[in-house]
């Protein structure tokens, strides 16, 4: 093992703050004082919060001390057993055929834990699993297979954007050994330091980059490498530190196309060379030029693509917003254009969630974006109700109603959060069919969400008829729908949401997890029928979606005298694109190109001639009986025309008819 560093390498320790605890809690682990039991670190913490860096800080220490020190970043191999172990393998043997080295997992763990232990018999060894927020296909089997069987005086630390959970704190014996390390930023004495030994010693100057960057450790390190820093000193009070930043950042990329190409990157969440393309204008990235925009710093690899660091893109895109306005706007509209694109293009199997919860990240209204936001998501799974964990559920029931019946607990909502688990029996579901219900387990294994979800067809209308929400629906049928529903050949697939509810419907992350569900559905070719308690933040938010009340369809279910309206979402056939379009204009977004003309054109050419008069004629706002006068017919006709036009757009009503056209 070479011990030595370069003068590079200890003279970043001199730019080391904030960092006093942690650096110590790791000393006193190389001179054996530390407590034997924590020898799992979790250390995390939001992006550019330095955890690598104090990664390098420990390997540094490491090599002073003599001691081994080996890391992983889960972004340099395929994730497998046998990957990791070779790619493990390569740091821990030091002999000159390291890396001819092929064995399956249960050898690859074998020889290195022989080589740990080798190591481990002349002092401390750390083992350092960078962003392992991307391993998790390998965490049980780093905990069965490696983790448990290290020596005592091996430490190893898991470096992640949020602290380890699951397998690692349900179990009491893993629990014990992990030390939670949280890295945040530095408060201003800490950046005041830090920034005076990089040279910026005027105090105004340094309490203005502390108050502008909030301790932000990368915010704080680009703004101390800024040449310009006497240019910002004279900016206005109160102007934002970040534009200031990215104008730095982008200072550095000489290559002018480049940077357009970085713009297009930082509105795109996640992207690639395709996506690059089509969202500025068609123009092409060339090999060489998505190759250098991936190898800067601040570009990372995901599952989904490539990606920039979460306060580059969007500092970035608020300059763009800010500075060409027009630009944004229509790099934001591509962008929905491209994941519209893909769902249409995509089979109609509920498959394509993602790209539908990228699309309503530009197209959806302020509530859906704010869930939707967040780029990664914690661990939320749902899981099919039965026997074994119906005991959660019912307790999870019971919980969600103790809190909203608890004294601190007041208001609208908390009431609603029982109404709508009004006769929901998990025990009468299991008994009868308890497919459709299903529970959200977090990463701590607590059930902390419940859906209860029905397709609607020949095999679950009998028990529907008898579900007070949806026997309404199913009243206000005609007979040839419900004839329709009742075929056994029908392959229409559609559903009735009886409920779906979270523990914390204010944390997007738990809640993108319930809209999911419906994302799902959405993009399935079907319909969606749903009752939600009577309350306008809940009927707003289902509008907000897409979904319409059903004209004189109502109940009074939830209270015995409130009307509540019966909500449609209707995405059969080219449905699903008029959604996205009506999104689109209601954001101000344009549509693409020709779709208005050629929606309308189409539809109006299915029409009759007096078809197409009365249909103008609604465009323009005119009732039924004035457009009977107009046309100097009787409003009974006008209706016969209205009734043959909603049949042949596939259109439930007049609301639905104008969401379509306009």
């Amino acid at each position: 093992m070479d011990n030595r560093l370069s003068d590079i390498e200890q003279r970043e320790e001199d730019f080391l703050f904030g960092r006093e605890q942690e650096i110590q809690s790791y000393i006193e682990f190389l001179t054996g004082q530390s407590p034997p039991k924590q020898l799992i670190w979790s250390l995390y913490g939001t992006g550019g919060m330095g955890k690598t860096t104090l990664l390098d800080a420990f390997r540094r220490i490491s090599y002073r001390n003599g001691a081994f020190f080996a890391a992983i970043d889960s972004r340099e191999f395929v994730h497998t057993p046998e990957d990791f172990c070779l790619s493990l393998f390569r740091q821990l043997d030091d002999s000159t055929n390291a890396t001819d080295h092929h064995f399956d997992a249960p050898e690859g763990a074998k020889r290195c834990l022989q080589r740990i232990s080798e190591w481990a018999e002349n002092g401390p060894v750390t083992l350092a699993l960078d962003t392992y927020d991307e391993m998790n296909d390998l965490d049980g089997w780093l905990r069965e297979h490696l983790l448990q069987w290290l020596p005592s005086n091996v430490l190893t630390i898991v470096v992640s954007r949020k602290p380890l959970g699951g397998g690692w704190v349900l179990s009491p014996a893993w629990r014990e050994r992990v030390k939670p390390i949280r890295l945040s930023g530095l408060n201003m004495e800490q950046a005041k330091a830090y920034l005076a030994r990089c040279g910026v010693t005027d105090i105004d100057n340094q309490t203005m980059i502390w108050e502008k960057t909030r301790g932000h450790p990368l915010a704080l390190s680009l703004a101390a490498a800024s040449n310009w820093l006497h240019h910002a000193a004279a900016a206005e009070d109160g102007e934002e530190w970040w534009p200031l930043l990215v104008e730095m950042w982008l200072s550095e990329v000489a290559d002018q196309h480049l940077r357009e190409w970085i713009e297009v990157a930082s509105v795109l969440r996640y992207f690639d060379s395709e996506a690059l393309s089509a969202v500025n204008g068609g123009s092409k990235i060339t090999v060489a030029e998505f190759d250098r925009l991936c190898g800067f710093s601040f570009v990372r690899k995901t599952p989904k693509g490539w990606t920039l660091h979460d306060v580059m893109r969007e500092a970035a895109s608020r300059v763009m917003m800010e500075r060409t306005p027009d630009r944004y706007k229509k790099l934001v509209a591509s962008c929905a254009h491209l994941y519209m694109n893909r769902i249409l293009q995509s089979p109609r199997d509920g498959s394509a969630v993602w790209e539908i919860r990228e699309c309503f990240y530009y197209i959806g209204d302020a509530s859906i974006r704010w869930i939707v936001s967040p780029a990664e998501n914690e661990r939320y799974v749902w899981e099919p109700l039965s026997n074994h964990n119906l005991p959660e559920g019912e307790r999870y029931l019971q919980w969600r109603s103790d809190q909203a019946q608890s004294p601190a607990a007041t208001g609208q909502l908390t009431t609603l959060d029982i109404v709508k688990m009004k006769d929901v029996s998990l025990q009468e579901m299991m008994r009868t069919d308890h497919r459709f219900v299903k529970l959200l387990r977090n990463q701590e294994g607590d059930i902390v969400g419940l859906s209860v979800i029905y397709p609607v067809n020949a095999a679950t209308i009998p028990y529907l008829e008898k579900e007070p929400l949806a026997a309404e629906y199913i009243r206000s049928l005609s007979a040839e729908a419900y004839e329709d529903l009742m075929d056994p050949a029908n392959r229409q697939v559609s559903w009735f949401i009886r409920i779906i509810d979270v523990a914390e419907p204010a944390n997007p992350l738990m809640s993108i997890k319930a809209l999911e569900l419906i994302f799902s559905m959405m993009v399935s070719n079907g319909f969606i029928i749903t009752s939600p308690p009577p309350d306008p933040i809940m009927f707003d938010s289902h509008r907000s979606l897409g979904f319409q009340e059903i004209e004189g369809v109502y109940h009074t279910y939830y209270d015995g005298k409130t009307a509540t309206p019966i909500f449609i979402l209707d995405t059969r056939g080219d449905k699903l694109r008029h959604l996205f379009e009506g999104h689109l204009q209601q954001t101000g977004h344009s549509l693409p190109p020709g779709s208005e003309t050629n929606k309308l054109d189409e539809l109006m050419n299915n029409l009759t001639e007096r078809e197409q008069e009365v249909v103008k004629l609604v465009i323009e706002g005119l009732s039924n009986a004035d457009i009977a006068k107009t046309l100097y017919v009787a409003e009974i006709t006008v209706k016969k025309h209205l009734r043959s036009v909603y049949q042949k757009l596939q259109v439930r009503n007049r609301a639905d008819l104008l969401r379509i056209l306009l």
